[in-house]
């Protein structure tokens, strides 16, 4: 049975030649799809790859998170990137920050991070 360590790759992760794809598929809480989110991030870290497409469209059963939730989040996210991983999100549009607050925070913990509803555009951003 495969494990998150790092030699593992996770579940839903696809790594590319450009870059690794994260696309999972459940029903969860916030914080388990952060917890998800994060296994794939900490095996882009370690095995090198700088950038990460994250298709967050197919994990469901939470609302959309409040403010101190994506703060919380994002800042746990730049922990784990530490400047070495570029993520282009893809959200369903109910999901998205309508203040776009979340990058912001991105930005000021040092996280290249930006949020998309169409993949074209993700993909796109993220090979700049």
């Amino acid at each position: 049975m495969p494990t998150d360590a790092p030699h593992s790759l996770p579940a839903f992760l696809v790594v590319e030649k450009d870059y690794a794809v994260y696309r999972p598929e459940a029903m969860v809480s916030f914080e388990t799809a952060l917890k998800m989110v994060e296994t794939a991030m900490n095996y882009c870290v370690e095995n090198d790859v700088k950038r990460l497409l994250l298709d967050a469209t197919g994990l469901t059963g939470f609302k959309p998170p409040r403010l101190a939730d994506r703060y919380h989040g994002i800042d746990r996210w730049a922990n784990i990137s530490r400047g070495k991983l570029r993520i282009a999100e893809i959200d369903r549009p109910e999901q998205l920050d309508p203040t776009g607050t979340n990058v912001v925070i991105a930005e000021n913990r040092g996280l290249d991070l930006k949020v998309f509803t169409e993949e074209k555009e993700a993909v796109e951003w993220l090979l700049r």
